[in-house]
């Protein structure tokens, strides 16, 4: 397992004309940056969610709320803690949550047919799922099945 520090989930109420509905924000802080994840609902145990991956954002996300420069809307923490890597390859993603609400797996995976790098910059679509089981944890670490199963 790889130890890296903090994650937040934010909700992201935009601004009339926003160029995406209001949505959920995951952010791991990874190398100075958070990796960041636009999740169409909250996530909920063993729900599967529409994620797109967005462009890495600024550690100030980590504390940050309220209102985004340029007619963005607002954002609000509704989680955060830390988190461990369990595994990861380019197609999917397990991480252990310790969060104040989020305590156990999220895992993401990357949608068929979407390529492992982006060089378009546009988003790129994957699923998040969260499970609260934590027996899953150990049996995850060691097997490509989905720990939420």
């Amino acid at each position: 397992m790889t130890e890296h520090s903090r994650y937040v989930l934010l909700r992201h109420e935009t601004s009339a004309g926003y160029l995406r509905p209001s949505h959920w924000d995951f952010m791991i802080e990874v190398a100075g940056a958070l990796r960041t994840w636009a999740l169409e609902e909250s996530p909920a145990d063993r729900r599967e969610i529409t994620a797109e991956q967005l462009a890495d954002h600024r550690i100030a996300y980590l504390e940050f709320e309220g209102e985004i420069s340029g007619g963005r809307g607002t954002v609000s923490r509704i989680d955060r803690g830390s988190y461990t890597i369990v595994r990861e390859s380019d197609d999917d993603l397990i991480l252990e949550l310790r969060g104040e609400k989020l305590v156990g797996l999220a895992l993401l995976t990357r949608c068929s047919g979407e390529p492992t790098t982006n060089e378009s910059g546009g988003p790129q679509r994957w699923k998040f799922k969260f499970t609260s089981d934590r027996s899953a944890i150990g049996s995850a670490a060691g097997r490509g099945a989905d720990p939420g199963e």
